[in-house]
C-alpha cells in the first residue's frame, strides 16, 4: 500500500510525494491529476532512468498528452551535484 507525504509551501498543500513498492498505481494517480491534455515531466538521474524509464513511459504514454519528457541528470563526483546529461522524448 502506498504512503503519501504532502509537501506544503507557505502552510498550504503544494504537492504529494507517493511512496510505493512499484508503479502499479501510477496511471491512477495521473488520472486523478487530470493530465490527459498536459505534458508530464519526470526528472531523474541516469541510474534511475536506466532502471525504470522504459516501464514508466509504457505505463503513462496513454495517460498524458502525446509527449512525456525524461530529463536525465548525471551525478558529479567533483561537486556532488547534478549535470544535465540528456533529454528523452517519448511519443
Amino acid at each position: 500500500m502506498a504512503q503519501r507525504l504532502t509537501i506544503n509551501y507557505s502552510k498550504k498543500p503544494c504537492y504529494d510525494i507517493i511512496f510505493s513498492q512499484n508503479f502499479q498505481d501510477l496511471a491512477l494517480e495521473l488520472e486523478a491529476l487530470e493530465v490527459e491534455k498536459r505534458r508530464v515531466c519526470i526528472i531523474t538521474d541516469s541510474t534511475v532512468e536506466k532502471l525504470y524509464a522504459e516501464e514508466i513511459v509504457h505505463l503513462i504514454k496513454n495517460k498524458c498528452r502525446n509527449i512525456c519528457f525524461f530529463f536525465s541528470f548525471r551525478r558529479s563526483k567533483q561537486n556532488f551535484g547534478y549535470r544535465p546529461k540528456s533529454i528523452y522524448i517519448s511519443y
